[in-house]
């Protein structure tokens, strides 16, 4: 991964919207600084990229996607109910294919996670995604490599009630695509560099 690209997305933001002229050496070092602080965030990209979070299971990435959309807390919330749901999965009594997911009924899984809203966005995503082939991670990176930004609510997966654009980008992430969510957490640190 180059210099640049590891940290393009901060450029470009910082370029195209603060009007700031740094020299990308003296930039990179800041940026630096704070990934230092980040243990393990190279491996996890990487993951990341290769579409193998979860353990490669698109299923599981888009319910991580679904409860992540309402804003609770990521560890302590969403990943403990992503992991019970691929304890159920294992013993079949989840779905394990977007086709599976995409005809799921809330009363299945509600005992996983309440949240009407959340299982309507895991499984509008499911349909939007799934082909006939069955292949959810070509799927999932075939969908990604093309889904636009610019008019990512005409996109069939950004059309879904509930997608905004953090779960849009977190998804495109997952699917192999090297972009940035302007979540909370990723604001934070942008200011934070900036001020520097």
């Amino acid at each position: 991964m180059g210099r640049y690209r590891a940290h393009g997305i901060i450029f470009d933001w910082m370029c195209q919207n603060r009007g700031l002229s740094l020299e990308v050496d003296a930039l990179k070092a800041v940026v630096d600084r704070h990934m230092a602080l980040c243990d393990g965030l190279r491996e996890h990209c990487t993951r990341c990229l290769a579409t193998r979070r979860w353990g490669g299971n698109v299923v599981l990435m888009v319910v991580d996607a679904a409860f992540m959309s309402i804003g609770l807390n990521y560890f302590t919330s969403v990943v403990p109910a992503v992991a019970a749901y691929e304890e159920r999965m294992d013993r079949g009594l989840a779905p394990a294919t977007l086709e599976e997911l995409a005809r799921v009924d809330y009363d299945r899984v509600c005992a996983l996670w309440k949240n009407r809203r959340s299982w309507h966005l895991a499984r509008e995503t499911a349909a939007a995604l799934a082909r006939s082939d069955g292949d959810d991670v070509a799927a999932l990176r075939a969908w990604a490599a093309a889904a636009p930004l610019e008019t990512w609510r005409q996109d069939p997966v950004g059309a879904v009630n509930g997608v905004g654009i953090n779960t849009y980008q977190y998804l495109r992430m997952m699917g192999g695509v090297d972009t940035s969510m302007p979540d909370k957490i990723v604001r934070r640190v942008i200011a934070a560099i900036v001020a520097e």
